[in-house]
């Protein structure tokens, strides 16, 4: 939800968003693909430069997002960089050892993983989800599938509002001041968002056949701007990191 905001209030909300799905992924698999850390911390940092200073996020909050797959990154990296008992190790303890070899290829699976993090946050972070699905509606994908994640996508709102309407009431109540009230109440929330989903699921059928509905979903789509200085500027940065991967 924090992350859809920040895309509701950047500066590239606007831009064209097929073109922004194109070079999220093609940076995403090119940083795997290359296998290099040159390449890995070029796309770290040109994602970030562009959503910061062309998207007008800040800096802080930017890392705050960070914060999370980076734990992750680190955590499996680091198992990487033990052997058993590996000659020319940097440390050894209980017979397991920590090689040069081993810290470069942590190093390079860590790099590699937060550069291919940043090409997702350029689009997740820039682009509304609306925007994507709009993307997405004219590819050959079923229609029942989009329409699908889209209706999921929209109720998720719904969800947790009543989930934190309740949780609240809870707290007010001590429903969290021992193990058991924690137990109980966490069963009681989880059985009360069931029965509201199931109650605007149906709701939404209703409304949704009371308007016509035969099958098939139609919204509105906003139209987004396509700009050729837009498409060269991104595909002369694709190149240079494609270049990277090569030439080093």
């Amino acid at each position: 939800m924090l992350i859809d905001k920040e895309a509701q209030q950047s500066r590239l909300s606007r831009m064209s968003p097929a073109l922004k799905i194109f070079v999220s992924l093609y940076c995403t698999v090119n940083c795997i693909a290359a296998d290099n850390i040159i390449t890995s911390l070029l796309t770290l940092f040109t994602m970030s430069f562009i959503i910061c200073v062309f998207g007008g996020l800040k800096f802080k909050r930017l890392l705050r997002f960070y914060c999370i797959p980076l734990f992750f990154a680190a955590v499996g990296a680091a198992a990487l960089a033990f052997e058993a008992d590996a000659a020319g190790s940097v440390l050894s303890l209980m017979g397991i050892s920590v090689t040069r070899s081993g810290l470069f290829r942590a190093a390079e699976v860590f790099l590699r993983c937060m550069g291919a993090v940043s090409a997702v946050y350029f689009l997740s972070l820039t682009t509304p989800v609306t925007a994507m699905f709009s993307v997405i509606r004219r590819t050959p994908l079923p229609d029942f599938i989009t329409e699908t994640a889209e209706l999921v996508y929209r109720y998720i709102f719904v969800l947790y509002d009543s989930y934190k309407k309740i949780n609240v009431a809870q707290e007010s109540r001590l429903g969290y001041n021992t193990l058991r009230a924690k137990y109980r109440s966490t069963a009681l929330v989880g059985g009360a968002v069931f029965i509201k989903a199931m109650d605007q699921a149906r709701r939404s059928y209703t409304a949704m056949e009371s308007r016509g509905y035969t099958g098939s979903i139609k919204t509105l789509t906003e139209k987004y701007a396509f700009r050729k200085s837009h498409a060269v500027y991104l595909i002369i940065m694709c190149m240079f990191l494609t270049a990277s991967g090569v030439i080093t």
